[in-house]
Order: structure tokens, then sequence, then C-alpha cells
């Protein structure tokens, strides 16, 4: 780990459920700071799963490529393409993705 400590940067302020006026001040100070657990209540943790997309939006076409050439362009449904991430052996993580809609 590196030792930042003769660096001039400050330390992260760190918060677990902070209140308005404990935010609002590290944002007015130009502190910076970390909310520990912060997403642990938001819905789209448990609700946003591959299945869920796939149900929601996989229907839809998306062009996309494989950035180590930009030129392999190609056109498939979102839930086929959540399929090729699931479930290829090795799926190529290069691949970029254009506009949804």
């Amino acid at each position: 780990m590196m030792n930042f400590s003769n660096s001039g940067y400050r330390k992260c302020a760190e918060f677990t459920l902070p209140s308005a006026e404990e935010v609002f001040t590290c944002m007015r100070g130009r502190v910076p700071f970390v909310i520990r657990g912060g997403a642990e209540q938001w819905v789209a943790k448990t609700k946003w799963t591959w299945d869920y997309f796939q149900k929601k939006s996989g229907h839809h076409i998306i062009k996309v490529f494989r950035s180590s050439n930009g030129k392999d362009n190609k056109y498939i449904s979102i839930g086929d393409y959540i399929d090729y991430i699931k479930y290829a052996d090795e799926p190529d993580l290069c691949m970029a993705v254009f506009t949804l809609f």
C-alpha cells in the first residue's frame, strides 16, 4: 500500500449513513468523503440482476464492437449479449456497447 502521509493529500472522511449536514459540510469544505454501507438498502442492489435486465430490456437491439480492432461491429439483442457475458468460455471483455435505444 502506498504511503501518502507526506504527499499533501487529505484522508477521506468516512461516514455510515451521514446526516445531510455532514455531507454538505464536506462538500462546502471540498473534503473528500466515503459513505460506507450507503447502498445497503438500495432496491437496485437486489433487483438489478442479469435476469431482470433480460426480462426488462432483453428484446432491444444494440450495436457492439470489439474495441481491440474497432471494426468488428455487430447488432445483437441485450438478452443475447447478457447470455454471452454469462456463459462464454472466454468472454471478450473488450466489447463496447453503443446507445441502447
